[in-house]
């Protein structure tokens, strides 16, 4: 072994840089007394709306029971909404008279996550019977 390199090793060695770590002698904290310990957050969590919300789409089929519509921006995505009880006697009086047709177009207001209609806006289309 060279001198130089003899010298290199006791220095790494006398720094620590070359040993292993050493445990520090400060008390480990418990997780839960952490938590307590932190600091507020100032930025406050937003959540998530619950509110009704609002789908527009064009029909793709209208029965007694349901209402299918497809996105008016993603053609891909399709959607069968049931009806609210207060809504049932409303749609199929309107499916009596003819209904919403193929491309009509509608808004449905519904309560996420559910796929239930609450109220269903739009003008139906005369019907060819």
């Amino acid at each position: 072994m060279s001198v130089a390199f003899a010298l290199g090793l006791a220095a790494l060695a006398g720094s620590g840089l070359g040993a292993a770590p050493q445990k520090s002698a400060a008390p480990q904290q418990n997780s839960t007394t952490a938590q307590q310990q932190a600091p507020q957050s100032r930025f406050l969590l937003r959540k998530p709306f619950t509110g009704p919300g609002w789908f527009h789409g064009e029909v793709i089929a209208m029965t007694g029971a349901a209402i299918t519509v497809r996105d008016r921006k993603n053609e891909r995505m399709i959607r069968t909404f049931t009806y609210a009880p207060e809504l049932k006697e409303r749609m199929q009086g309107l499916l009596d008279r003819g209904g919403y047709q193929y491309g009509d177009k509608v808004a449905i207001r519904f309560k996420p996550p559910s796929n239930v209609a609450l109220a269903v806006k739009g003008k139906p289309s005369k019907s060819a019977l």
